[in-house]
């Protein structure tokens, strides 16, 4: 499981970022669900893929900022390249 916090409090903003940074690495998204939850202002579920591996990143607006999380990916390297990225969206 790869999970990443932002003090970041702008979903919107920050969804076009990490769209912007995920597609210059070859990613695509296949489907953007938002979603709601009493407890959450914002969820939002992203469907990706890259090389026909296909998985879900999903992204929660809370009052501690955006949190990250991608879950069941196991291929290493494409673990790692995700971990990366995230760093950079730091």
């Amino acid at each position: 499981m790869i999970s990443r916090n932002f003090k970041i409090y702008e979903l919107d903003s920050f969804l076009k970022r990490f769209g912007n940074v995920f597609s210059q690495k070859g990613y695509e998204i296949l489907k953007k669900q938002k979603m709601t939850e009493k407890n959450f202002p914002e969820i939002v579920v992203l469907t990706l893929s890259k090389d026909k591996k296909i998985f879900r990143v999903s992204l929660v607006l809370d009052k501690n900022g955006i949190t990250i999380t991608a879950v069941g990916i196991k291929d290493k390297n494409l673990k790692k390249e995700i971990t990366d990225l995230l760093e950079f969206l730091q």
